[in-house]
């Protein structure tokens, strides 16, 4: 389904997904510290920068092809939870014409 969060939250209980989403947030939060922490040592403005001057300029179109895998990913979950709401919505409610045209 859509809501995976709250799904597995019920199954594992609330105090240990509460605990992941904590843990998750805090490694997150330190791993943009760290990148804007370089790229004010290096004098870095963009991703691509900040790897040319502390990895190598041959290997920089890693940063670039990073930076669009992820947003790549992003629009195909986003474009899966839309069709899944959709999906969930026609059967709700008996419509399944809109299943059947998209």
């Amino acid at each position: 389904g859509v809501f995976l969060l709250p799904t597995g939250a019920v199954q594992v209980g609330v105090i240990p997904a509460l605990g992941l989403m904590l843990v998750a947030g805090v490694l997150s939060a330190l791993f943009f510290y760290v990148l804007g922490r370089a790229a004010a040592q290096t004098s870095s403005h963009k991703q691509r920068e900040l790897w040319e001057r502390t990895i190598g300029a041959r290997s920089a179109w890693i940063a670039d092809a990073t930076v669009v895998t992820m947003a790549l990913g992003s629009c195909i979950q986003f474009m899966s939870t839309i069709v899944s709401l959709i999906s969930q919505l026609a059967d709700a409610t008996g419509s399944t014409q809109i299943v059947e045209h998209a």
